[in-house]
């Protein structure tokens, strides 16, 4: 459960660290013997902040309740 904890607090962190990832896709139009034609796609992707906010809060409940029934045993 701690790893997953961690894992979800460095989603969070990078959920807010980088808001929009933009790429590009290359797509094939077109291929008529040795010649194609190619076109080029600019994608994003955008995170709400929400998701960031969720991410940490549930890793750091994660991880405080683990802290908190490790030491009752």
């Amino acid at each position: 459960m701690k790893t997953l904890a961690i894992l979800l607090l460095v989603l969070g962190v990078l959920a807010f660290a980088f808001p929009v990832i933009s790429f590009v896709r290359k797509e094939k139009v077109l291929e008529v013997g040795p010649v194609e034609v190619v076109a080029k796609k600019h994608e994003t992707i955008s995170f709400a902040p929400l998701l960031g906010v969720t991410f940490l809060a549930v890793g750091g409940a994660i991880l405080v309740a683990g802290a908190i029934t490790g030491k009752r045993r």
